[in-house]
């Protein structure tokens, strides 16, 4: 080769190299994505715009400064080291494509990054690059859908604690304390009842910080303190501000246990209030989170309303075959369809067998012999809605007995009959 075809491919080479960089330069400058090069000193060279827009610095604030500058302080030692071993052994300690890891805002705030490298060396220097793209918006909708899936499952393990009709009224609270800790972050929780007198809170479920039932907060009047105030207001109380809200009594709990936010919601059926739920926080709740909690507050305050009547029917229940067991007469209830759903100890006594022998059972199946006179005499008091007063005989092994028995029809609330009475 001539020497002037070597000058010829040499200036060729140089242009490219120029067009190189000026290309270089044009996609760094257009990138949405924060370049960076760095020397193996870890020194900042170069930065684009995007750079400048993500992490808060002019370029002449970066350019010049070590690099971990960007980084949190937990992760300084670990870039240095990760830098130095792989100038020594050329192996990567940690994967160079789209990693995910916090930068450093200028304002100190964290800024979830995914970044990729890469190296060169031009003159025996080695150098880096880095391509670091602000994932802040989508960190933040992939956080509310992992809540909006935890709150799923929040109203769904509220939701069968609730129906589980034989779980008593403190333990079916406790569990849906617990789920509200678990899944809306909370430091704690606590659920209150009203007093049938409808004057006192009383504590009935805590979970998370604080699980005790006792204490300054165990009884509250209604009307006092921030959650006496939601059950006589009947309204949520809401803030992302604990410390400062003049409804905390005891700021400087507030500020020791590092508390942020409270949500307290009354627990309603139709208009009346039944209890408050509660719950204290160490970050600010999200909206959803808040959402979430409205939406099984009135779920708890229908199980409370059911259990509280369940209660009251077994409660009536056993006075009433308190009643039936302390009587002579011989005393039963059938369904229209002629099943006994209730007998008394007498009952029992003279057909010889125990009550969940008898219960489901019609006359014929348990006295087979008198049983179309029984069935009869039932029809006729269904049909004609009167009662009737026949003396009817009960056949045994010890021979037959005779009995005078009244039968009436027992009628709901509406006059339609269910149930007969004997």
């Amino acid at each position: 080769m001539s020497g002037s075809e070597k000058l010829s491919e040499s200036q060729r080479a140089q242009s490219a190299f120029r067009e190189s960089e000026e290309h270089y330069r044009a996609v760094a400058e257009a990138a949405t994505d924060a370049i960076i090069t760095i020397d193996s000193a870890s020194t900042i060279l170069v930065v684009n715009p995007a750079a400048e827009r993500i992490f808060g610095y002019s370029s002449d604030e970066m350019i010049g400064q070590p690099l971990t500058m960007l980084m949190p302080e937990y992760l300084r030692h670990l870039h240095k080291a990760g830098i130095t071993s792989y100038m020594e052994t050329g192996r990567k300690h940690i994967g160079w494509a789209a990693v995910q890891l916090p930068g450093l805002h200028k304002s100190n705030a964290e800024i979830p990054l995914e970044i990729s490298f890469a190296d060169f060396t031009n003159d025996g220097q080695h150098f880096f690059i880095g391509i670091a793209r602000n994932i802040s918006e989508r960190k933040r909708l992939q956080d509310r859908q992992a809540r909006l899936a935890r709150q799923a499952v929040l109203h769904a393990e509220v939701s069968a604690a609730v129906s589980e009709s034989e779980k008593p009224t403190r333990e079916m609270l406790q569990i849906c304390a617990a789920a509200l800790v678990r899944h809306l972050d909370a430091a704690f929780a606590r659920i209150w009842l009203v007093s049938n007198e409808q004057k006192v809170l009383q504590l009935a479920a805590s979970a998370g910080l604080y699980t005790h039932l006792d204490g300054a907060h165990a009884r509250i009047p209604v009307g006092s303190f921030k959650i006496g105030l939601i059950a006589a207001v009947q309204k949520p109380h809401l803030t992302n501000s604990v410390q400062t809200d003049e409804r905390v009594s005891d700021k400087d709990w507030a500020r020791r246990e590092g508390m942020i936010s409270f949500a307290g919601f009354p627990l309603l059926v139709e208009g009346r209030t039944v209890g408050v739920i509660a719950m204290f926080a160490r970050q600010c709740l999200e909206q959803d989170a808040i959402e979430a909690l409205e939406s099984v507050a009135p779920v708890i305050a229908q199980g409370i309303e059911r259990k509280r009547t369940e209660d009251t029917l077994r409660d009536t229940q056993r006075l009433i075959q308190a009643i039936f067991d302390n009587s002579s007469a011989v005393i039963h209830v059938q369904d229209l369809e002629g099943h006994f759903v209730l007998v008394n100890r007498k009952f029992e006594e003279v057909a010889g067998l125990r009550s969940p022998e008898i219960l489901g059972k019609t006359s014929f199946d348990l006295f087979p012999l008198n049983a179309a006179a029984y069935h009869a005499s039932d029809r006729q008091v269904i049909a004609t809605g009167t009662a009737s007063e026949t003396e009817e005989v009960f056949t045994t092994d010890r021979g037959d007995r005779v009995f005078l028995t009244t039968k009436s029809l027992l009628s709901d609330e509406s006059g339609k009959p269910y149930a007969l009475f004997g």
